[in-house]
């Protein structure tokens, strides 16, 4: 038995408790360097598009919760894990996903809470960073990896430490903010 495996799934918790519990998704704290350089180092693909879709769903074992998001992309800004087709056709859709949102299980609500930044609305438009996840084939990304757009403009919210010059405004052009990403990846 894992740890994973051990306390019991989401689904018996909104059955006992008849959907009056929910869970939390844990978040990262602090700063182990530059905010930026730190996702970029350890993101496999950054894209900026619009959101298209979202469903919510369980894990087949009950014991974690996604909602995964299908993007229209715009522009890859980099990636270095590339997807194959198992035939030849157009490229799948890029599915990205984040732990949390509601699902009902036995006619009970579970919900589970994650950063209000990984829920995402249809229409957003973004730059998000992930990670590929090979079980699934799609991107995993966490509540540091998404910055939202508003009017062609990224809205930065990383903190700014003068002993990591990151060169990052509050506002910046698209095209600007892409330059400082690939300029990372290099």
């Amino acid at each position: 038995m894992t740890q994973a495996q051990i306390g019991p799934t989401y689904r018996q918790i909104a059955v006992e408790h008849k959907g009056t519990w929910s869970g939390t998704v844990g978040v990262g704290c602090g700063w182990a360097g530059p905010p930026l350089a730190g996702i970029v180092q350890f993101a496999d693909i950054a894209v900026e598009g619009m959101v298209l879709s979202a469903r919510t769903y369980a894990t087949p074992d009950d014991r974690d919760i996604f909602t995964e998001y299908q993007i229209a992309t715009r522009q890859v800004i980099f990636q270095r894990i590339t997807q194959t087709a198992a035939k030849p056709g157009p490229p799948p859709p890029i599915i990205f996903k984040a732990r949390g949102g509601t699902v009902i299980f036995d006619g009970y609500p579970f919900t589970l809470s994650g950063s209000e930044r990984t829920q995402l609305k249809v229409g957003d438009h973004l730059v998000l960073f992930a990670r590929y996840d090979r079980v699934d084939g799609k991107w995993l990304f966490g509540d540091r990896d998404v910055f939202h757009i508003s009017e062609n403009t990224v809205v930065n919210w990383l903190p700014t430490f003068k002993e990591y010059p990151e060169r990052l405004e509050p506002r910046m052009a698209i095209g600007v903010f892409a330059q400082r990403i690939r300029d990372l990846v290099r």
